[in-house]
């Protein structure tokens, strides 16, 4: 990030100053529970709390708490606004408590969606705040405000509660960009051995040795990128059976490419995780990534992107980088509110 970024998003030294040295008493006086980086939700807000009473205590002019949660956060690495791939803070206007989402556009600009405050006939009302073409030295201070919702493409493979009771394999779907798929069984007599064809390409990709259904798919020109149950039955017996997964083929040839980065990925404990998300108008998805040690305790996340030419991988991200990944300007683009203000987050397609 420039000097000039530094500067925008930099925490007044005192107050990081009583954040820092209230931090340092509560460790000293023998509540080691909370040393490390370890810390639950409920154990953050009990000493984010201590943090906020050591700090103001015999303190003449009263500290704001975003400051000594921006303070909190800086200390103990949580907000991570100087991280690699961070490009942009936000300023967080008067409503941070109401923003639903917020939305780079191919245009440069940026759309921040905020609850209006009221319903009508029972349903949440929004504003959208578009942000002006900006680059990274450079952005508009005076949002203006409009009335559509910024366009959102990506549409998000998962296994969901009205699919938990029965499953029935697609024998034929279309993806958004109008591609048409058959599935079919490789044997009738085993069933779950999957077949895919591309009717509007005319190729075809085999799953080897995956018994499953497949219930969701999307497509680049060179991955198959699938949502599968391995319960090829169709039924569940008991709540929680059904398990939706995710799998990566290469067209044509049914190889995993992970594999073909083995210490890379497998041997260094990373594995795709339960979701994914496909822009099939740009002919991008992406997939969430777990690593998980000996004990198969997930340790790190991850995001990986594929596109018509191939794909990237980048570890430890944020637990909200893949629930708010959606893509523009070349880019896959999330974003997490912070006490100094909305960071926008940018990682390169490959």
């Amino acid at each position: 990030m420039s000097s000039q970024d530094d500067g925008r998003t930099k925490i007044d030294q005192e107050t990081a100053s009583l954040a820092l040295d209230a931090t340092r008493r509560i460790l000293a006086s023998g509540d080691h529970v909370f040393q490390g980086n370890g810390l639950t939700d409920i154990q953050r807000e009990k000493l984010t709390r201590q943090i906020i009473v050591e700090a103001a205590r015999e303190h003449d002019v009263p500290v704001r708490l975003s400051q000594l949660q921006a303070a909190y956060d800086h200390l103990t690495n949580q907000d991570r606004v100087f991280g690699l791939f961070d490009v942009m803070a936000l300023p967080m206007l008067s409503f941070d408590k109401m923003i639903e989402d917020v939305v780079v556009q191919d245009d440069g600009s940026v759309h921040v969606v905020t609850l209006f405050g009221k319903q009508v006939n029972g349903r949440d009302q929004h504003q959208v705040w578009r942000y002006e073409p900006w680059n990274l030295d450079l952005i508009g201070t005076d949002p203006k405000i409009l009335f559509d919702l910024p366009k959102q493409t990506m549409r998000q493979l998962r296994l969901e509660d009205k699919d938990r009771q029965s499953l029935v394999e697609m024998p034929r779907t279309s993806v958004f960009s109008g591609e048409c798929f058959r599935v079919e069984w490789k044997d009738t007599d085993r069933p779950g051995i999957n077949v895919v064809t591309s009717e509007t390409r005319n190729d075809v990709t085999e799953l080897p040795n995956v018994w499953c259904q497949i219930f969701d798919l999307c497509a680049t020109d060179k991955y198959l990128g699938f949502l599968f149950n391995l319960n090829v039955s169709g039924r569940v017996s008991r709540d929680g059976e059904v398990a939706g997964q995710i799998t990566i083929r290469i067209r044509g040839t049914g190889a995993n490419p992970l594999h073909e980065d083995y210490d890379r990925f497998v041997r260094a404990g990373w594995g795709l995780g339960y979701q994914m998300k496909c822009d099939d108008y740009k002919r991008v998805f992406i997939a969430e990534m777990l690593q998980k040690d000996a004990s198969r305790r997930v340790i790190d996340h991850g995001l990986i992107i594929f596109t018509n030419t191939g794909y990237v991988f980048y570890p430890s991200v944020s637990n909200d980088t893949f629930k708010h990944a959606h893509v523009a300007m070349n880019a896959v683009w999330s974003w997490r509110p912070t006490a100094r203000g909305i960071v926008l987050t940018r990682f390169p397609l490959p």
